[in-house]
């Protein structure tokens, strides 16, 4: 039998296995010192993948499949299933709930999930993930999303990735603007006497009033211990302390330049000023352009950037 690639149980990187099902040695977390999981006998549902889209087999007949499930236990012995609903806060069928309680959308979603496929899949577990389109989820949701970045961040071990997230949004901006015929520059430096102040970039021709744009990136973790009191409540409210706070910082270069914090919270929801900003420079992309397409374009780069 032909080695396959299994995951460890213990650091979760995937290694060929022997004949006889067992794991070949390999380095553990601390370098120079051998992964506990080494040499141990793991189940072969877990080689070469760890979960499966749209499996079909399990549910009974009549309910359909669900959105993915995992080949590997997530909990007590039992395998994950799961199935998304993104419903529309202002849909005629929620207005009446999400007008009084934040959040009522995705629970009423989420209720609807578990009628439908609680009961189908018994040998599983079943987690309905219900995003609201203006951003607040269910409890369950948002329970099991910190638990997936939680191993994200453990497994990567890297605290940068926010970092490169904010750079690769600032690059993308620059190359909007390039489509649109406005020259730009990135990290300029002299435009504030605070020498170790630079925005992410800056226009050199001018923007509007005959002023020109600087602007600077963040992206703030809707979940951040800082925030999740706001964001619990109210969709944006991430996003809307940090332009606040972009705002104060570089308050001396408004006062000569027109100065644009962006900010887009992980999960995709931005403060008012943010998506006015974005919709100004997708309508003088399509004018240069003549494509009406190009500003859907732009909004699905940015989407795909929040999803990497």
């Amino acid at each position: 039998m032909a080695p396959t690639l299994q995951q460890c149980p213990v650091c979760f990187n995937h290694y060929r296995s022997t004949p006889d099902g067992k794991l070949c040695r390999h380095g553990g977390k601390v370098k120079g010192q051998e992964c506990s999981g080494s040499r141990k006998k793991v189940d072969s549902s877990g080689a070469r993948a760890a979960s499966s889209r749209r499996p079909c087999g399990q549910p009974k007949l009549g309910v359909g499949r669900p959105d993915g499930c995992t080949l590997i236990p997530w909990r007590a012995g039992r395998c994950l299933a799961w199935d998304v609903a993104v419903p529309s806060t202002l849909a005629e069928r929620y207005v009446n709930l999400t007008s009084k309680e934040c959040g009522l959308a995705a629970a009423r979603a989420a209720d609807e999930k578990m009628k439908k496929y609680g009961n189908a899949l018994p040998s599983m577990e079943f987690l309905p993930i219900c995003i609201e389109v203006l951003g607040p989820m269910d409890p369950n949701t948002l329970k099991f999303l910190k638990a997936i970045c939680k191993m994200i961040s453990v497994r990567s071990g890297d605290s940068r990735e926010l970092f490169f997230a904010t750079n690769h949004i600032s690059c993308l901006l620059q190359r909007c603007f390039q489509r649109a015929n406005i020259p730009t520059i990135k990290e300029p430096t002299g435009l504030m006497e605070e020498g170790s102040l630079r925005p992410d970039g800056y226009t050199i021709s001018p923007w509007a009033q005959g002023r020109f744009l600087a602007w600077d990136v963040t992206f703030p973790h809707t979940m951040a211990e800082r925030y999740i009191n706001f964001t619990s409540q109210e969709a944006g409210a991430a996003a809307l302390r940090a332009a606040d706070f972009k705002n104060s910082k570089y308050a001396a270069l408004a006062e000569s330049k027109i100065f644009q914090p962006v900010c887009i919270e992980t999960f995709g929801p931005t403060d008012a000023q943010t998506q006015s900003f974005l919709n100004e420079l997708c309508s003088r992309i399509v004018e240069i352009s003549g494509d009406p397409l190009d500003k859907s374009y732009v909004k699905q780069s940015f989407s795909i950037l929040l999803q990497k």
